[in-house]
């Protein structure tokens, strides 16, 4: 039997892993959640927010997306399995090619996006037939006193698919649509202990 995608020691022997706090929306405002949260960067989840979107499930998406071409990488198992010092490239460093919706579904069902690790990677709904969903998405935000400065952008992938461990220059907010979603956070000091990889890319392994 082939591991899992990324599978390593468990979560719960490392004795310093703490579980993410979750607040219901009902509970926050703007002021709360900035002062809580937001100013400090203490990581969270917030519940009850999406209630009255649609399940963005396969069928949802191939309803709305169709034939509409989408970025799609190949990442394969094989360096999963290496040591990562012999690492030549990451996400970023696998070429994307663009398909239509529906035969990235097709390869979801059959199998073949989870044996070869196959992700639909960043896309910004804009210009898309998802582009209808900003409104109530952005209203999400408002709920929080959050105001975008980047564009909704859409991942997708397989279960099992594992984001090399990476950091951000700004705050995100992840919003599940549909599945679910293991996210380990370091404390922002941690990264000097990692290796960069490679020299002066953002992407570092432990």
């Amino acid at each position: 039997m082939k591991p899992e995608l990324g599978t390593s020691q468990p979560l719960e022997s490392y004795p310093s892993v703490r579980t993410i706090a979750r607040v219901s929306a009902s509970a926050l405002t703007p002021s709360r959640f900035f002062e809580q949260y937001q100013r400090s960067g203490l990581p969270v989840i917030v519940t009850g927010l999406l209630d009255a979107e649609p399940n963005w499930s396969l069928d949802y998406l191939r309803e709305k997306l169709g034939t509409f071409a989408l970025p799609i990488r190949r990442y394969g198992r094989e360096q999963y399995e290496q040591d990562k010092r012999k690492w030549k490239s990451i996400g970023s460093g696998t070429e994307a090619q663009r398909v239509p919706f529906t035969h990235y579904a097709e390869m979801l069902q059959s199998g073949e996006a989870r044996e070869h690790d196959i992700y639909l990677v960043k896309r910004s709904l804009k210009h898309t037939p998802l582009e209808q969903n900003l409104t109530s998405l952005h209203r999400v935000g408002e709920q929080l006193g959050l105001s975008p400065i980047s564009d909704f952008n859409l991942w997708l992938g397989t279960s099992g698919h594992t984001t090399c461990l990476h950091y951000d220059p700004m705050d995100g907010t992840l919003l599940q649509l549909h599945g679910a979603k293991k996210v380990v956070l370091f404390r922002r000091h941690s990264f000097i202990t990692f290796t960069r990889f490679p020299f002066g890319y953002i992407c570092v392994t432990a």
